[in-house]
């Protein structure tokens, strides 16, 4: 049908016919079911798609604030983890050094079964051995090759070579396989960077690690970046609270090698490969002090999003940590939710614009693709649980809002639970968790929400099904917050450290406690003692320290063997344990040393009664193998704050005032006094100054004749050590004889006096007399000292052309007593060398003719008590008869002491004494006055 338009005109016009033209009709049904709902559409669209950027924009800066939270959090839990791992290696070492320390002395075989036991490849990785370092003096060199060799290394050799003052020789190095074994005998101090570290450690008493290097066990091989902790030892029993003091008791240092890949393994969780890591040496970062990457670079290098430098303080040495993030990393937090708003809020925006068209059309249509897009969504949320779950480790997420905690299924594998039994919900949790561990680790997860700690790390203990206990190790972060800070959301995982936590458990007892008795050692003792001090100052309560020595311990060691020894000390730790409250300590001070903490003291008359009934059980018999031991206890007490205000000063004092009790005949106690302070800080000046009278010629030595009663001729002389101290004046050799004896600094000495007597010797026999014999005395230290080398002065006569029977060697009636195999070896070199012996002191000590028999003892010497009141009626004249007539029945000739008057030299030449010596004939004097005295005799 044809439409006519000029009609539709006029009736528009006139309005006279209410009908629409077809067109036009057709126009607004147009308008009514296509155009306004696409406009509508269209809108929502527009609305949706602006909220769905918002939303995008949003998550895009919430994933960027999440991936450095999360970047933040792995550097920062990579670093714990290094500081565990060092901080457990260096408990390694501590525990060697308390093995070291209690015991008397640990063979070979000890050290080896002990590191053995430590099964390093299995729980430490990167150590690739312990060892032993021992300071060998360049005059004991040859002795100590001789001894390792005759341990089963005939090829042994210290290296590298080159004569040196000192050597630190590595002796052993457990295991001792494959590369190890190229390290024994390898001096690694004249290495300046090696020798700053052993400095340092000793110095310090510290572990120390060394900077970049390549091992010895590496040489030849591609470069493996390596370092070498030190742990300093000092000789058994020596203080050393000072530097002075560390420096001289250093006998060596325990050394463990590290390959820092082998380190590395492991250390950065199951995702390790998704950050690149770098540690470089020091503050400098360049090829040459790079020490570990864990990357190779790429051919197409990757600029990070995160990038991090940290400096990490490792054993007193600085490494520098930079990590960079990876495109595994980036890409897991970064493009995953934002990318999924914005695809899933286009879908919905273009979804909920389709169902807004077609609610303008059809409700049916549009109540089935809203189900289709619900279910959507439902799939995806399942997608990002099943994301959270994919970790290694238990997952869980602490919803703050509504208080609901969500632990993943891993949470009841480490518990022994079965996946049904899994009970969510922080109550839940706390029923697993040990009570102990329930508000300290709730006390560290609010210390990280109130922004005290970047992030929360903490260790406890939870029960599992079958009522065993297992370790573990929760971390985690803040995910988001309000806009007043209130934490909403904290997602973390759990890890199981349960064998981690059984070795450093084993490791802390080696470290912490004596092997032989259990009881805790000098490491434990010293933080127990500075609770109590801590505990003290609260109180108000004083405390006590007690020194126990176990007095002739020596002498059941020598007669029964060690074992014996061993078994007597355990008992006498028993046995102090019940004289003392549970609170208190009994500590293993060192060989058979022990000290005791009495804290809480509101009567200071119970530290008498404690003393009293450990010298009363001590005194008791020990039955060691069915032998019956007598030994008896010295105590040393002082208290806190009356006596010392510090640890050091404490266990000085109880220490001074130990041996005071010694000197008072042993078996009692005593209290420090001011007096004794006073005369160890005299006492210790003196060691210090002794330390380098012999470099600076303070030391000289002088000469006392020795005349023959029946010519008055002198050919014979005493060689004594005096000291002019540069402020102090001549000092005493009663003052310092004793103090170079207990510092092995009489060693030196013995040297010297012996060289500048021979020299002497020299001239006189050719002057004056050729049978001149001067007589050196030699400490009892000389003799125990297994790096002494006699043959030294045997070769010293030898290059001086002079006899062996120009010396003689006095010695004491206690060496002869003590005499062990290796004494009477020196005994019989000196006899072999021509050299004579003189027994000094006779009649003191406890000497039987067996000894002077055996000994072939060429003079004795009568001590000056016996002289000093001689009388022709006196018993002492009597006892100087008998001890002349028996010495010249033994062929042994007779030398008196202390001779000051005409009457006693007299009297002792009536009874037949061949020689004397004392301020009757001249004091001791220098060499140029002696020889006047020569002169005038002649």
């Amino acid at each position: 049908m044809a439409i006519d338009l000029g009609k539709i005109d006029v009736v528009r016009e006139t309005g006279s016919h209410q009908t629409l033209p077809d067109a036009l009709l057709l126009e607004t049904d147009l308008v009514d079911r296509w155009v306004k709902p696409l406009a509508l559409s269209a809108t929502v669209l527009s609305i949706l798609l602006a909220l769905t950027f918002a939303g995008w924009l949003i998550a895009k800066n919430n994933a960027t604030h999440y991936l450095e939270s999360s970047f933040d959090f792995r550097v920062r839990d990579l670093i714990v983890r290094i500081n565990q791992r060092m901080n457990t290696y260096e408990q390694v070492l501590r525990g060697v050094q308390g093995l070291i320390r209690a015991s008397d002395q640990v063979t070979r075989e000890e050290f080896a079964d002990y590191v053995d036991s430590l099964q390093l490849d299995a729980n430490f990785p990167g150590i690739q051995g312990v060892g032993l370092a021992e300071i060998v003096h360049d005059a004991d060199k040859d002795q100590h090759i001789t001894h390792m060799r005759g341990l089963g290394f005939p090829e042994y050799n210290i290296h590298p070579e080159g004569k040196r003052d000192v050597y630190v020789v590595i002796t052993q190095m457990e295991p001792f396989k494959d590369k190890n074994q190229v390290v024994l005998g390898y001096d690694p101090y004249p290495q300046a960077m090696i020798r700053q570290s052993m400095d340092k450690a000793r110095n310090q008493d510290i572990a120390t690690i060394s900077g970049k290097m390549q091992l010895l066990q590496d040489k030849g091989e591609p470069e493996t970046p390596a370092f070498i902790m030190y742990f300093p030892l000092y000789k058994k029993g020596a203080i050393h609270t000072n530097v002075a003091e560390r420096q001289a008791n250093i006998v060596g240092w325990v050394d463990a090698p590290f390959r820092m890949n082998d380190l590395m393994s492991g250390i950065g969780g199951e995702r390790g490969n998704d950050l690149d890591v770098k540690i470089y040496d020091g503050d400098t970062i360049s090829a040459q002090t790079l020490m570990y990457a864990s990357k190779t670079p790429d051919k197409k290098p990757h600029v990070p999003l995160m990038k991090k430098l940290e400096h990490i303080e490792i054993s007193g040495h600085r490494w520098t940590l930079i990590v960079n993030s990876l495109p595994a990393f980036e890409a897991r937090v970064q493009k995953n939710e934002p990318r999924f708003i914005a695809i899933t809020g286009a879908l919905f925006s273009l979804l909920l614009a389709t169902l807004t068209w077609i609610l303008a059309t059809s409700r049916v249509r549009a109540i089935n693709i809203a189900k289709n897009m619900t279910e959507s969504l439902r799939l995806s949320e399942e997608r990002w649980k099943y994301a959270l779950e994919g970790s290694g480790d238990a997952v869980w997420d602490w919803d703050m809002q509504n208080g609901e905690l969500f632990l993943s299924k891993r949470w009841n594998e480490m518990l022994g639970y079965p996946h049904e039994d899994n009970a969510n919900g922080l109550e839940s949790w706390k029923k697993l968790v040990h009570a102990d561990d329930i508000e300290p680790t709730l006390q560290m997860m609010r210390d990280h929400m109130e922004g005290k700690t970047p992030a929360f790390t903490h260790e406890y203990r939870t029960w599992c099904k079958d009522g065993s206990m297992r370790w573990i190790l929760g971390r985690g972060m803040v995910m988001s917050r309000d806009a007043d800070g209130k934490p909403l959301r904290i997602l973390g995982t759990n890890t199981d450290i349960t064998d981690r936590k059984a070795s450093d458990m084993r490791i802390l007892e080696l470290a912490q406690f004596d092997v032989l008795t259990g009881l805790p050692n000098r490491v434990l003792l010293m933080d127990r003692l500075e609770q109590e001090i801590k505990k003290s100052k609260r109180t108000g309560l004083p405390l006590a320290v007690m020194f126990t020595d176990i007095d002739h311990f020596k002498e059941v060691n020598d007669t029964l063997g060690h074992q014996s020894g061993d078994n007597l000390l355990k008992e006498a730790a028993k046995r102090m344990l019940g004289c003392i409250r549970e609170s208190d300590t009994v500590a293993r001070f060192g060989g058979d040393e022990f000290t005791i903490v009495l804290g809480d003291l509101e009567d200071i008359s119970s530290v008498e009664r404690v003393a009293k009934q450990i010298l009363q059980k001590l005194a008791e018999p020990f039955n060691l193998d069915g032998e019956l031991v007598y030994v008896s206890v010295s105590i040393g007490m002082t208290l806190y704050p009356t006596d010392a205000d510090n640890i050091q000063a404490l266990l000085k004092s109880a220490d001074q005032a130990m041996y005071a009790a010694k000197n008072l005949g042993r078996n009692r106690y005593s209290y420090f006094t001011l007096y004794m302070q006073e005369a160890a800080q005299t006492r210790m000046r003196l060691t210090s100054d002794l330390r380098t009278a012999l470099s600076h010629e303070q030391l000289f030595v002088v000469y006392q004749p020795i005349v023959e009663l029946a010519s008055g001729d002198i050919h014979k002389a005493e060689a004594l050590v005096r000291w002019q101290h540069p402020t102090r004046g001549l000092v005493s050799p009663a003052d310092f004889i004793p103090i170079a004896e207990e510092t092995g600094l009489i060693v030196d000495i013995g040297q010297f006096v012996f060289e500048e007597a021979a020299k002497t010797v020299k001239i006189w026999r050719e002057l004056y007399h050729p049978q001149f014999q001067i007589s050196i005395n030699k400490s009892p230290v000389q003799f125990y000292d297994m790096h002494e080398n006699h043959a030294n002065w045997f070769d010293y006569l030898a290059s001086l052309d002079m006899p062996g029977q120009s010396i003689t060697i006095e010695i004491t009636e206690g060496l002869l007593m003590d005499a062990s195999n290796n004494i009477i070896d020196k005994l019989l070199a000196f006899r072999d060398a021509g050299m004579q012996v003189s027994l000094d002191d006779f009649g003191t000590g406890y000497s039987s003719l067996s000894y002077l028999k055996k000994f072939d003892i060429d003079y004795l010497k009568i001590d000056q008590s016996f002289v000093r009141n001689l009388t022709a009626e006196s018993e002492d004249f009597a006892l100087c008869e008998a001890i002349i007539v028996m010495a010249h029945k033994l062929n042994i000739k007779v030398i008196a002491e202390g001779v000051e008057t005409i009457s006693q030299r007299d009297l002792l030449l009536a009874a037949g004494c061949d020689y004397a010596q004392g301020f009757l004939f001249s004091r001791p004097v220098k060499s140029d006055e002696f020889e006047k005295l020569l002169k005038a005799v002649r």
